[in-house]
């Protein structure tokens, strides 16, 4: 059987080679972790949903998995077993990072209609304006949902609302706030095409509501209480407590309000992010004739604006849970998508238009700021304003702004502009330098490491040093993919020091809590078979706490479990009560509240076990059994007969 002639090229082309792709740079650049993040909680609810028996005195784990608006693992938990959860989530990450890109590219691809270019777009959200919470390394019910969510936003764009409506339907059933932003979109948007989409609006509405039936219907059956059960007190205090471990479900993380903005300059520091969203925005306006042309993108922006107010308020005016609980502020990481995907694309077009070398460099470092995300982003994206004017990317006439690329600058003002070789090539080399010397900076805060001895680092410093020169010694077609790989290099930068500093994480010695992290998972093997089923433990708090997740065994409390504030009222009291009872029960806290934890846990409690950290290990006696010893820990058996 003979092979179709350019079949090869077409495997190349083909989207999911470009997935495949950007996976393995985000493997190589960024790796995967498995015990950390979300999985300290959520792998304790798929074991139980495997084996019902665990955790059966654990009031966290059984609230909190009767009030879980997701059925990922109860679905799981049917066709895995325990043994099998490290690697099937591994694979399970792999597979959701392959189909989330693949989303991601094949969305830029329907905007763009170059593959390359949606290539880098993909590529820049990853490294250039990144957004942690959809490039975590670790797997959830979370991760899952992003592919659907993408695919959900690409169906949107291509109009094809009813199966964009369904997708969504059937993500809410994995996680209830991916769906819901997408889906907000469409029907807003339909909304205001009212005259011509209302019928579909209603079918959208009607499919999304189908699909996303048994996941509402579980919410309505599960809901117990409100926020009108705590007291003006007791609400204050709890919100403090949910600032301060889950900060990002704040408009500023742990700052009170009078804090962010105790000063005129200290609200403007608050606001940073927002107001570089705000120009990074009106700069794609001025660059990017597709984005100002197509409503979709600004009835996602202003929503999302307007969703950031609504957690403004529901954060710190008027404190809401049922608000703070749609995570609003992570629509910051859909619109930081969409703007650099605009911000590449538009840069990419004008690179083709204008074939101005002054333009691709300073364009290209311009890109190098975006990842401060502060002002001096916001400095540069407002300097460029004269130098895409001058370079005709934005025009200036009698009737004001576009950006339509005039074959002339300035023709409006009948202003004429010549500028020789030699200034050229000065200012070009001058702008590189300053892209040197400026990816070097961010080099050493990448991989806090010499970047000098980085191989890549002198190659792109060179290409770019080359570039500036064979420029004007080139046949004319071969500028405009010169001046494209200005966008390259700020991408290979990034994507250079995230590589390095995972290399380095990996080859570095163990800290002190991976130590401990480590002594945990031992001693949680030995509790896994030598204790009961249906035992209750008091651990000592560290940072990350993995024993529920290592030893399958019920826990009576952690500071960590703030996850009870979007629960029922009785579960936000109880871990109050439960703070300041076993609160103290940790590393090098005062003897006098470290004891009064443990008489506490063993008299109102009724645990069966508790670990101590080996150096304040008591001496055993009758009633306190010393029943095995690690590197650091020592567990203890009570006797109560």
């Amino acid at each position: 059987m003979k092979l179709k002639k350019h079949s090869f090229f077409s495997i190349l082309s083909h989207p999911l080679f470009f997935a495949l792709l950007i996976t393995g740079i985000f493997y190589i650049s960024h790796g995967y972790r498995y015990a950390m993040d979300d999985q300290l909680i959520e792998i304790p609810f798929l074991k139980m949903a495997i084996d019902p028996e665990l955790y059966p005195r654990d009031d966290y784990v059984q609230t909190k998995h009767a009030h879980y608006l997701t059925f990922f693992y109860k679905s799981l938990g049917r066709i895995v077993l325990t043994e099998h959860i490290k690697p099937v989530y591994a694979l399970l990450f792999f597979v959701s990072r392959l189909l989330m890109f693949f989303w991601m590219y094949k969305f830029w691809l329907l905007i763009t209609k170059k593959r390359v270019l949606s290539l880098f777009c993909v590529l820049g959200f990853m490294v250039v304006l990144r957004s942690e919470m959809f490039l975590y390394r670790t797997f959830s019910h979370a991760e899952f949902a992003l592919a659907p969510m993408f695919a959900g936003l690409y169906y949107f764009f291509k109009s094809r609302y009813r199966t964009a409506s369904i997708i969504l339907g059937v993500t809410m059933n994995i996680h209830l706030v991916f769906a819901l932003f997408p889906m907000f979109y469409l029907v807003t948007y339909l909304l205001l095409k009212l005259r011509h989409k209302f019928r579909v609006c209603l079918e959208s509405i009607g499919l999304f509501t189908l699909f996303s039936l048994p996941v509402v219907i579980f919410y309505l059956r599960s809901k117990t209480g409100t926020s009108a059960g705590l007291g003006p007190e007791e609400f204050a205090e709890f919100f403090k407590l949910i600032r301060h471990y889950a900060p990002y479900f704040f408009f500023f993380g742990r700052l009170p309000l009078s804090e962010a903005f105790s000063s005129f300059f200290q609200g403007l520091i608050s606001l940073k992010f927002i107001i570089f969203l705000i120009t990074l925005y009106g700069t794609s306006l001025l660059i990017s004739k597709e984005f100002r042309s197509q409503p979709k993108f600004h009835v996602m922006g202003v929503i999302i604006f307007l969703s950031l107010v609504l957690q403004f308020w529901a954060s710190y005016i008027h404190p809401n849970l049922t608000v703070l609980c749609l995570l609003l502020n992570r629509q910051i990481g859909i619109l930081s998508f969409i703007l650099i995907g605009i911000y590449i694309s538009g840069c990419w077009k004008a690179l083709g238009e204008r074939q101005n070398l002054l333009l691709g460099v300073v364009m290209g470092f311009a890109m190098l700021t975006f990842t401060n995300k502060d002002f001096s982003s916001i400095g540069f994206l407002i300097l460029l304003l004269p130098i895409w004017i001058f370079t005709g990317v934005v025009q200036v006439n009698k009737e004001g702004v576009s950006s339509s690329m005039p074959a002339e600058a300035l023709r409006g003002w009948g202003l004429k502009y010549y500028i020789r070789v030699w200034p050229k090539l000065c200012l070009c080399v001058l702008f590189s330098t300053g892209i040197i010397i400026w990816g070097l900076i961010k080099m050493c805060q990448l991989v806090h490491a010499n970047p000098f001895q980085s191989p890549l680092f002198v190659l792109v410093s060179w290409l770019m040093l080359l570039s500036a020169f064979v420029y004007y010694f080139v046949p004319q077609g071969a500028k405009v993919m010169i001046l494209r790989i200005m966008l390259l290099i700020p991408l290979c930068v990034f994507l250079s020091g995230y590589t390095g500093r995972h290399i380095k994480d990996m080859r570095r010695a163990r800290t002190p809590i991976e130590l401990i992290h480590k002594d945990v998972e031992v001693l949680g093997k030995h509790i896994r078979t030598h204790t009961e089923k249906d035992a209750l433990f008091l651990f000592p708090e560290i940072p990350y706490n993995t024993f529920r997740l290592h030893a399958q065994r019920s826990l009576v409390f952690s500071e960590a479990d703030t996850g009870t504030f979007a629960l029922d009222i009785a579960s936000i009291k109880d871990y109050l009560v439960k703070l300041e009872h076993l609160g103290s029960f940790k590393f090098n806290a005062p003897r006098a509240s470290y004891k009064q934890a443990v008489m506490r846990a063993i008299r109102d409690y009724n645990v069966d076990y508790i670990v101590f950290f080996r150096g304040e290990a008591p001496k055993p006696t009758k009633t306190l059994s010393l029943v095995y010893i690690s590197d650091l820990f020592a567990l203890y058996k009570l006797n109560r007969k």
